[in-house]
């Protein structure tokens, strides 16, 4: 059996307990309960929903039936709809079915009738076949490679280029800002082409000084400088037949450009201070934060190193420019870091996502997996609310929100200010909770409590000062 699930939207405490009774008996079929229109759009987006119930408590509210049916048809996806309402009119029902809903029932609820429908329309989701799940997880990997996720068509399109080019042994370069996944794709080309079962080797060529670069790259016998005691085995030998990944090689100096020019022609190296030649039989792949062809004007690379680097070239976009790819991406660090941390959270609430589009991202998806991780560790629920968001991040929902607003109705300062209070009032209460909560579990000890928070103990200290508990 599958698993499906009923969305229940705008029912009264025991409308719900209701509409649960009748689900709970049936075997593979789970209820998913939400306030208002806004939350069962998004679910309707974002989760596998097979049947919307969805109550009306007035006649003016069938624009909420016709919204809700608005998405669903632009999700491409087939769900039915339910209409629950106190309603009796005759002529109220057919509207809500001339609109597209499967039914409508009014108080008192026929029971009978609403059983059979909870039934009939999920048994294909809770039937599915053991193939049918199978093909689904394959759609999932498709999304991703390595961990690499491909979704829009800026993606989609550098996946069908990468599956061309990965079996190859040319030189890839990869271009873009800082965080959008350099590493990562390297990581999928490498685990896409023959030397997948070969060392994939990372070097992060800005994080070494000049002396000890080639070192780094090459290794070096004992005795080649003052501290070099043993022999070292470099990066270019420890890769054997795999993939050697130069990160950031923008930063390299002249001279190491040379060395690496030479063993990228002749395909051979020396150890620092060996004359034995050793052949480098890896597959490069490297990575530049700044366009490559800018430095080569400026004369602060070698043009014949950047044409040698420069065969397959690819361009990763930032993370504005694929506003699709936050949602994906955020759901899937708060699933890995709940995992990590054993953490009770198991998704963003929708307000938290809209805030999330929103921002611009600077440090791209780096920094979207920042703010994920610290998000799991301070949350108090199930989901991420806004409130636990960064401040910069929220308080850009917020303006968003209040430029929105003054478009269509222009809002008066007290509302905004009233908005903006509100999300911080939110926010410090959380934080609050969070403290009181860490501290409670290590026993008031405030040391273990500030390791757990991963602040310093003066950070506690002025926290709880200006919470009034210190």
């Amino acid at each position: 059996m599958g698993q499906a699930t009923v969305l229940i939207s705008g029912c009264d405490r025991s409308l719900g307990e209701m509409v649960d009774g009748l689900v709970r008996p049936i075997r593979g079929l789970s209820a998913q309960h939400v306030d208002d229109l806004e939350d069962a759009k998004a679910a309707i987006l974002d989760d596998d929903i097979s049947l919307a119930v969805l109550y009306l408590g007035a006649e003016s509210a069938i624009s909420d039936l016709v919204d809700l049916i608005k998405t669903i048809d632009l999700s491409g996806r087939n769900i039915g709809v339910l209409v629950l309402t106190e309603l009796s009119d005759g002529d109220f029902r057919l509207k809500v079915l001339d609109l597209g809903a499967i039914d409508c029932l009014s108080r008192p609820i026929n029971l009978t009738r609403l059983a059979m429908f909870l039934d009939l329309y999920t048994v294909r989701a809770r039937s599915r076949t053991a193939a049918e799940c199978q093909r689904s997880a394959r759609g999932a990997r498709d999304r991703s490679a390595a961990g690499f996720l491909f979704e829009g068509p800026q993606l989609l399109e550098l996946k069908a280029r990468l599956a061309r080019v990965a079996p190859l042994e040319s030189t890839v370069l990869l271009h873009g800002e800082t965080g959008v996944g350099k590493t990562q794709l390297a990581r999928t080309i490498h685990e896409l082409s023959p030397r997948r079962k070969k060392p994939f080797v990372v070097v992060h060529c800005a994080n070494l000084a000049e002396s000890l670069l080639e070192s780094e790259l090459f290794g070096h016998v004992r005795g080649a400088f003052t501290s070099a005691d043993a022999n070292r085995t470099g990066k270019f030998a420890e890769a054997e037949d795999g993939t050697v990944f130069l990160d950031e090689i923008d930063c390299l100096a002249p001279h190491s450009q040379a060395k690496l020019l030479r063993a990228l022609e002749e395909r051979v190296f020396e150890p620092l201070g060996s004359t034995r030649t050793q052949p480098f039989r890896a597959r490069l792949v490297a990575a530049a934060n700044r366009p490559l062809e800018a430095l080569v004007a400026a004369g602060e690379f070698r043009s014949d190193l950047y044409y040698r680097l420069n065969v397959l070239k690819f361009d990763l976009p930032p993370l504005r420019d694929c506003p699709e790819l936050v949602n994906s991406l955020a759901e899937q660090f708060v699933q890995q870091y709940a995992n990590r941390h054993g953490s009770a959270v198991r998704g963003l609430s929708s307000g938290a996502l809209a805030a999330l589009r929103t921002y611009r991202w600077p440090g791209n998806v780096r920094e979207l997996r920042n703010v994920i991780e610290q998000c799991v560790a301070m949350a108090l629920g199930r989901s991420i609310e806004l409130a636990d968001l960064p401040v910069h991040i929220a308080e850009r929902a917020v303006d968003a929100h209040e430029g929105h607003a003054m478009a269509t109705a222009v809002p008066t300062g007290a509302e905004q200010s009233h908005y903006r209070n509100e999300l911080q009032s939110a926010r410090k209460d959380a934080e609050k909770n969070r403290l009181l909560e860490v501290l409670r579990k290590n026993r008031n000890n405030r040391a273990r409590a500030a390791r757990e928070l991963q602040i310093s103990r003066m950070t506690l200290y002025r926290k709880l000062h200006e919470f009034g508990f210190a």
